[in-house]
């Protein structure tokens, strides 16, 4: 909505509502503050006009930056929900989130996906020249520093992105607060996207102190203490012990069955099980419109393992997304703040447990490894090589998994 007030034009967007049992245009008190005695407003929805010179009245009743249109305002318009939005929130403990906050937070939620669709850090962050330098480096046998090149957003649209940002924070950390657990999983994202807009600046820069800085924000920091324990953990144990080692082994279609059925134990109905031959990895998840768990026609799984696998890739990744397109939370499909806390620790906790379970001595070594590797990011390309290859003993392999590997942590 818009309004002139000595001669400005001022903006405020605002939740839309329809009364069938009313006849004028009310307001929430939160919105006539914030329009200072302006009698009328003008307020368009998308690229279509309800009315130049909207008269109002105050209702004490509705809450946050909400318009109620009447009928006299509405004559002449057909309504046509353009999406379902879903006000059951019975998947969420209680307290965390209030009834009378769920529109604003919506209308928020949709903000904050509009500005996270403008750049992938994913997508940035993987090089352009990607399968040309990965060629130099198995022809030179790990000695070599791969040259990556990079597409970055031009610097008019990373500042965009801040003022986007910028702009939802004023709004939203302003007379606008949410108290509660869900709202502030909003604004932990919201920084977190602030974040990631400041990362892609310093990587585009080469500022190498505020890659680190933004890195540390997103990721963590690393520990030299927890990093002497990891290298203890790997030279004790194997990856894999006991029981686990000694289970049943799945491949091909038996294992695409056994898939399906954790699938549809979980109802999971709608996730199709597909092989596919040019995956790398012996299983991904895809997610999108049509959600896929897909497998390499070569994969084998020790029915242990495929279990963990499950546990972290369907039951917090897949769960999370499908929960966010059930209920039309955009920040549940696209994932919420906190690499750790809040996402890839809970799958790495939750594959734990089904180890555990099927071995209370088993030791997940490749973990450990991940993260002393982390740990040597400061290194170049090729010495990060020869910490990684003192743990393989097929060369040829182990090129390919340092490759993807050291690029991974090098982002």
């Amino acid at each position: 909505m818009t309004w002139s007030a000595n001669g400005v034009s001022q903006s405020k967007d605002v939740v839309v509502g329809v009364s069938i049992t009313q006849k004028t245009i009310t307001i929430s008190p939160l919105l006539a503050q914030e329009l200072n005695g302006v009698k009328s407003f003008r307020l368009t929805t998308g690229d279509v006009l309800i009315g130049k010179s909207l008269h109002y009245r105050i209702d004490e009743k509705l809450s946050g930056y909400r318009v109620m249109l009447g009928k006299v305002a509405l004559q002449g318009f057909v309504i046509k929900p353009q999406h379902t939005m879903y006000r059951d929130v019975s998947f969420l403990a209680d307290g965390a989130m209030k009834a009378d906050d769920v529109s604003e937070l919506q209308l928020f939620d949709q903000k904050l996906h509009n500005v996270a669709r403008q750049f992938s850090l994913s997508k940035i962050l993987q090089p352009l020249n990607y399968f040309e330098e990965f060629n130099r480096f198995v022809d030179a046998k790990g000695s070599y520093n791969p040259q990556f090149i990079y597409d970055f957003p031009s610097k008019q649209k990373l500042l965009s992105r801040k003022h986007d940002l910028q702009k939802l924070s004023d709004t939203y950390r302003g007379a606008q607060q949410f108290v509660s657990p869900f709202g502030q999983m909003m604004y932990d994202y919201m920084d977190e996207l602030s974040d990631k807009v400041e990362l892609i600046s310093a990587y585009k820069k080469q500022d190498s102190d505020r890659i680190r800085i933004y890195n540390e924000r997103l990721y963590g920091s690393f520990d030299d203490e927890r990093v002497a324990l990891a290298m203890d953990v790997m030279h004790v144990h194997d990856n894999i012990v006991g029981d686990v080692s000694e289970s049943e082994m799945l491949s091909g279609v038996e294992l695409q069955a056994y898939i399906r059925s954790y699938l549809d134990e979980r109802g999971l109905q709608q996730v199709k099980v597909v092989f596919d031959p040019a995956l790398s990895a012996r299983v991904a998840v895809r997610l999108g419109a049509r959600v896929r768990v897909v497998l390499s026609p070569r994969a084998m799984f020790a029915r242990g393992a495929i279990d963990a696998t499950l546990a972290h890739e369907v039951d917090v990744h897949v769960m999370r997304y499908i929960h966010g397109k059930d209920t039309g939370w955009k920040i549940l499909r696209k994932g919420t703040a906190g690499y750790l806390p809040t996402e890839e620790g809970l799958a790495i906790y939750a594959a734990e447990q089904v180890h555990k379970q099927a071995d209370p001595e088993y030791v997940n070594r490749a973990i450990y490894q991940k993260y002393v590797l982390s740990a040597q990011s400061s290194l170049s390309f090729e010495h990060m090589y020869d910490f990684f290859r003192g743990w393989k003993a097929n060369e040829s392999k182990t090129l390919s998994q340092a490759y993807r590997a050291i690029l991974r942590q090098k982002k």
